[in-house]
């Protein structure tokens, strides 16, 4: 996290005329960072500091290894440069400007631009013109790690948070030792119809496979056929020498949550629009080692709701992909910016 020490800080304001995202403001003639304007991290703010008074994670920012070292000017021109990496990807909404998500672990991305072009020919198909249409973008990455908020953009949906006010209900299904010869303990307390909150169980096979099944009884228990719970004690009590002490069982039950999240993938939304942001890493062409920083803005861009979660003997990756859409509610048919920031 980005902090301001006041101890340090001489009020100079630097840092704020160099905040890139307008994220700090000047409260009683000191800058504050307001993070619901999204700071991006590029460290402009720390580098424009003359006291060091500017942290990130504690470190100062231009020594922090996670961040690289910047210049606060080019050293030649702007118009040569090196494109290193994308480093931080911010998606808002395009009309409350809520930030959907931030992926800041992306391996690796692209930018592909396209436009059509029809040629135009003449006698023996020589080549008279070639019109240009439909330019279009279309921007891609890979983030190391799943993005909850990115992934429900991607389904179109928006995630439900679980707090006491709203409890969440899970689908559960767990593998539980007797521990008696009647009873078995659950991890969480089920819930349902009172006296039904679980429905059926299932021996465990040695093999572990699946074996018979017992359903709830409104009643005692019966022997090879039923048994019955006690959600309140999160129990299950069959009847006398059905289990011993150690069988297993299968369990399948719903529970709530209090705390936790959820996302959906609703069969009629589909993925939003959305505005990017994403902070670049850009190098001199001269000095590679003098680095600064880029931003690359897409104002209004249809994320792609094609995707997919793999897993396997590597950790999956998010994959993202959207497409530049022209903003029909402005005069400006601007597909997307990049910002080279001295």
């Amino acid at each position: 996290m980005i902090q301001i020490h006041e101890d340090k800080c001489i009020r100079c304001l630097r840092c704020a005329d160099k905040c890139v995202c307008g994220a700090i403001e000047v409260r009683d003639g000191r800058p504050v960072i307001n993070r619901d304007k999204g700071c991006i991290k590029c460290m402009h703010c720390a580098i424009a500091c003359p006291e060091n008074a500017i942290t990130y994670n504690g470190q100062p920012a231009i020594e922090s290894e996670e961040m690289p070292v910047l210049a606060d000017t080019f050293s030649a021109d702007m118009e040569n440069f090196l494109l290193e990496s994308f480093d931080l990807a911010s998606i808002f909404d395009i009309t409350t400007g809520e930030l959907y998500a931030l992926c800041d672990q992306i391996k690796d991305g692209t930018l592909e631009n396209t436009v059509d072009s029809s040629d135009v020919t003449g006698k023996q198909g020589m080549l008279l013109a070639s019109l240009d249409r439909n330019k279009a973008a279309t921007i891609t990455w890979n983030n190391a790690y799943l993005v909850a908020g990115l992934l429900a953009a991607q389904a179109g949906t928006d995630i439900e948070e679980a707090s006491e006010d709203n409890k969440i209900t899970v689908p559960n299904f767990e593998r539980v030792s007797c521990d008696s010869d009647t009873t078995a303990k659950l991890t969480y307390v089920p819930v349902g119809a009172t006296g039904a909150e679980v429905a059926r169980i299932w021996r465990v096979n040695k093999d572990a496979t699946q074996g018979d099944e017992l359903t709830v009884a409104a009643d005692a228990p019966v022997k090879g056929k039923s048994f019955t719970v006690n959600a309140a004690e999160k129990t299950i009590t069959f009847a006398a020498d059905d289990f011993k002490k150690g069988d297993e069982i299968y369990v399948s039950y719903e529970h709530e949550i209090t705390v936790g999240r959820k996302i959906s993938n609703v069969a009629d939304h589909f993925a939003k629009n959305a505005r990017i942001l994403i902070d670049c890493t850009v190098a001199e062409k001269c000095d590679n080692n003098i680095k600064h920083h880029a931003i690359l803005e897409i104002p209004v861009a249809k994320i792609d709701g094609n995707y997919s979660l793999e897993v396997g003997d590597e950790p999956a990756v998010h994959a993202f992909s959207a497409k530049t859409l022209v903003d029909v509610c402005s005069k400006s048919q601007i597909l997307w910016n990049m910002y080279l920031v001295a």
